[in-house]
């Protein structure tokens, strides 16, 4: 036997014993207050939430942000954009990126996002490179934690196909300098969330 597979061999049989997941946390917070408190969540961490009862609303909306030119949205959502650039660096004028949220948590305001490839090849960065990211989520999929977060079946499906997915929570922010807080340190200086609500 090599070197190699003795340290290989006394590697697994160092692993340890799998332990059984623990038991969810059930929240006790009502389903009625999850909007309003994701909003008061978001707000609190920079962000802004705009409501509307039908994604049939979002053009207009987008609209009075950044012109069709200047903006990058993913090809689910039923809006105007600019098509996807075949370089990264093609993105410099980029004002404003949409892109679809699989599920929102009302605790700390954060959005699974997964459709980032969908924008296309190498497009990953136009979610960290625009100067204000919009986030469409339905209300009916905010929940009040992370643990009831991945324990839904479409949190798990989402991320069980996704190549890529990031959690986003606010825009971009730090407070290393002076514990000064400045938002779009390092990523975009605004985040919205559109929160899809017919009631």
């Amino acid at each position: 036997m090599s070197s190699r597979d003795a340290f290989l061999q006394r590697l697994r049989a160092a692993v340890p014993p799998a332990l059984p997941l623990p038991a969810p946390y059930i929240s006790r917070t009502p389903s009625a207050h999850l909007a309003a408190r994701f909003r008061t969540t978001t707000e609190a961490v920079g962000g802004a939430v705009h409501t509307i009862a039908h994604i049939r609303e979002l053009a207009a909306y987008l609209d009075g942000l950044a012109p069709a030119r200047h903006r990058l949205v993913h090809p689910d959502l039923p809006a105007p954009g600019r098509p996807a650039p075949t370089h990264p660096h093609l993105l410099a004028d980029l004002q404003l990126t949409v892109l679809p949220g699989v599920v929102a948590v009302a605790e700390d305001a954060a959005v699974l996002v997964t459709g980032l490839d969908a924008l296309g090849p190498r497009m990953r960065a136009a979610g960290f490179l625009a100067q204000h990211v919009v986030l469409v989520v339905h209300a009916h999929t905010i929940v009040p934690d992370l643990n009831a977060a991945f324990a839904l079946q479409t949190t798990q499906d989402a991320l069980e196909h996704a190549s890529f997915a990031v959690w986003v929570s606010g825009p971009s922010k730090t407070a290393d300098i002076e514990q000064t807080l400045v938002h779009g340190a390092h990523g975009p200086e605004a985040l919205t969330v559109v929160l899809v609500d017919p009631e």
